[in-house]
């Protein structure tokens, strides 16, 4: 199996928003499938996606804000917060 890492770029201060989190150690780190990420950016609800996935998606117009947006590594950290907070295991 084949895993890949992704790491955000962080600029300017940390503490301005949530990226402070690549500097808690490994404790936050994640382990996504490689079937989660898109390299070329060309899938929708894959990390690594692009303008070019949301673009040339089905029936764009109508679909709803956000669309082609989900599966994103925050989407991944949120719900690895929920489920220690109901006392699971990540």
């Amino acid at each position: 199996m084949v895993i890949t890492i992704q790491i955000r770029h962080v600029a300017g201060n940390i503490f301005e928003n949530e990226d402070f989190k690549l500097f808690q150690g490994m404790s936050r780190w994640m382990f996504i499938t490689q079937d989660g990420v898109t390299l070329d950016g060309t899938e929708c609800d894959k990390i690594g996606v692009s303008y070019e996935a949301f673009q040339n998606q089905a029936n764009k117009c109508n679909m709803m804000i956000g669309s082609c947006l989900t599966n994103q590594l925050e989407d991944f950290d949120a719900a690895d917060l929920q489920r220690i907070t109901l006392g699971f295991s990540q």
